[in-house]
């Protein structure tokens, strides 16, 4: 599941992160987050994200993969700033959580963006009180969601137009969430773009992008476990 040749060629003269479709805003912070040549799955990533395209990235453990699908959902973000629930991000663990809620303030620097981490350990009425005063983005582990979404009609609508999915870790999450997942899943509209990020490319990742009506572009770094 290589990106093919013809992609690669494509990539080879973005040296940039201007180069990838995004914003000069965005671009600028990078740049002073010290952020300035994009990574390979960054330059392959992104401007499938832009197009509208499912994407599944699989490369290395610090290899950009979370900037890349950061930046592309900020760039989004920010043609319609006002929309609740535009992404929920779904990670396996609180402290993979945490550091998604950290890296999207950072690059999200410009904007006044409305972040809520739903993860298991703090109080849950708190983070149902928090999801009803409409964020932006949710970053969430499975199984915290999922309660918050059956117990309470009010929060399960806020997702019914939900622009993106993100499954981080998407290996570790279809392993060992599987029936949270199934039941995430139908509070989210059809029409959303999905993007799976991994280490690793397993059997369950594949099932379920052959579920998508629209092929997913797929970037990997390296043979992965198939």
């Amino acid at each position: 599941m290589k990106q093919g040749t013809n992609d690669a060629e494509n990539t080879e003269h973005m040296s940039s992160f201007s180069d990838l479709g995004l914003s000069e805003l965005i671009v600028d912070n990078c740049h002073n987050l010290g952020i300035r040549t994009p990574r390979p799955v960054q330059q392959h990533c992104i401007p499938k994200v832009l197009e509208g395209r499912h994407v599944i990235g699989i490369d290395e453990t610090g290899s950009g993969k979370s900037t890349a699908f950061a930046l592309s959902i900020l760039h989004r973000l920010a043609e319609n700033p006002t929309f609740a629930a535009f992404a929920l991000v779904l990670t396996p663990t609180r402290d993979f959580a945490c550091e998604l809620v950290d890296q999207f303030f950072a690059l999200g620097h410009p904007f006044r963006l409305r972040v809520a981490a739903v993860v298991g350990g703090f109080d849950i009425r708190s983070q149902a009180k928090h999801l009803l005063t409409r964020p932006h983005l949710v970053i969430a582990t499975p199984g915290r969601i999922n309660v918050l979404l059956q117990n309470n009609p009010e929060i399960a609508d806020m997702f019914a137009a939900t622009k993106f999915l993100v499954l981080d870790q998407a290996d570790q999450l279809l392993d060992n969430f599987n029936e949270d997942l199934k039941s995430i899943f139908q509070y989210l509209p059809k029409n959303r773009q999905n993007i799976l990020f991994s280490a690793n490319m397993t059997t369950n990742m594949q099932k379920l992008c052959d579920t998508y009506q629209e092929k997913p572009y797929a970037f990997q770094a390296y043979e992965g476990r198939v």
